[in-house]
């Protein structure tokens, strides 16, 4: 297994994001198809795991945004291109989104306003504190629905304090961070669940930070001595991590990211395995590589931002067109692949309609980037 030196994007990853999208299109849409014997209900159990594509994600964004970090520590215009090319990539489609709805939408069709939603979570990027208290209800209009933003947010604080950590610890004192955090992590989810109630270890910051600092850790290790031992343990620890919480998931017959005990508990796991995805993908075999590589798969991951911003906005929509399908459809498997279809297809049609627009912005990233050659060259990365 050798360490791809040098390389500036991997497109193996873009396969990861695609399978990290695909889970959570299925916890939303195909663990809401109802069960109507035990296959159907082993379909819907799987599904309902599906929360881990976001665990997913975070680990990605970790091992890539640390990665980016590490690699231009000490150059000019560190902070200030990081957080231009960050908020070039983000920003658009999501003020976008809130700008058409609490600002447009009210002053052309007020009877069509979203009334009820606490926006200014949603602008400032701190939706998922209300959740924590409330769970996803608050955010759901009466057409529209703003509760999956609370990933979103969760990134977007970890981006904004991220860079002063990389910055002033360096490879080594982050390394101890990233052990410290995963350490601190489970007890903060069993306070914050005894303090606040059942919704706060999933959606509180402090509480979700296992796969990001997870992903990180993977990043600053691949930059020290021996990067393919790295690799290797990475990839059992991995393998141990995903065997544990498919034993857990035999047992129990669910995985449900709400249940007390999954949400304090899985985490840790949770992040093991997706740490063994992502060294799976950095160095990956070649029938990985044409797993991860295959079109649908990555094409379906490079837009998974804009799948992101707009599958759980028409959940409500989407959802209510579930019966009328179950109709037609006439049982539960075909109406399982035709809901998951139709919601992943119009999602992936909006996404890339929408990166027309975004691939505008991204391309003024041209005027943030990093001089000179990277400090830390060994298996870097880029998310772009």
């Amino acid at each position: 297994m050798n360490v791809p030196a040098g390389r500036r994007h991997i497109a193996e990853l873009d396969g990861v994001r695609g399978a990290a999208i695909f889970a959570v299109l299925a916890i939303h849409f195909g663990g809401r198809v109802p069960a109507v014997g035990p296959l159907s209900g082993l379909v819907q159990a799987l599904c309902d795991v599906g929360w881990v594509g976001v665990d997913l994600f975070f680990c990605v964004s970790g091992f890539l945004i640390t990665g980016i970090l590490l690699d231009t520590r000490g150059r000019d215009g560190f902070y200030k291109n990081f957080y231009a090319r960050r908020a070039l990539r983000i920003f658009p489609l999501y003020f976008g989104v809130l700008a058409a709805v609490f600002v447009v939408l009210p002053a052309v069709a007020p009877s069509a306003a979203e009334d009820g939603i606490a926006s200014g979570w949603l602008w400032t990027y701190f939706a998922n504190v209300p959740l924590a208290y409330t769970g996803p209800a608050s955010f759901r209009g009466e057409t529209l629905n703003f509760a999956h933003f609370w990933s979103l947010a969760i990134e977007e604080q970890f981006y904004l304090v991220w860079p002063l950590a990389v910055a002033t610890l360096g490879p080594a004192g982050l390394k101890r961070l990233c052990v410290v955090t995963l350490l601190v992590a489970t007890p903060a989810r069993f306070a914050s669940l005894a303090a606040i109630g059942t919704y706060a270890p999933y959606y509180l910051t402090w509480c979700k930070l296992d796969a990001l600092v997870a992903g990180a850790w993977l990043a600053v290790a691949l930059r020290g001595p021996a990067p393919d031992v790295v690799l290797k343990r990475a990839g059992r620890l991995g393998a141990v991590c995903f065997a544990s919480l498919a034993a857990w998931f035999v047992v129990s017959g669910n995985l449900f990211c709400f249940d007390p005990v999954v949400s304090t508990v899985a985490p840790p796991l949770v992040a093991g395995a997706c740490v063994g995805v992502v060294a799976t993908a950095v160095a990956p075999s070649p029938f990985v590589s044409r797993v991860l590589t295959w079109r649908p798969l990555a094409e379906l991951g490079r837009v998974s931002y804009g799948v992101y911003v707009f599958h759980g906005l028409l959940q409500i929509v989407f959802l209510r067109t579930l019966g009328d399908i179950a109709v037609t459809a006439g049982n539960y498997w075909t109406t399982w692949l035709v809901f998951m279809a139709f919601t992943v297809g119009v999602s992936y049609l909006l996404a890339r309609a929408s990166f027309v627009i975004e691939s505008r912005f991204l391309r003024l990233k041209r005027h943030f980037v990093f001089d000179g050659p990277p400090r830390l060259g060994q298996a870097a990365t880029t998310a772009g």
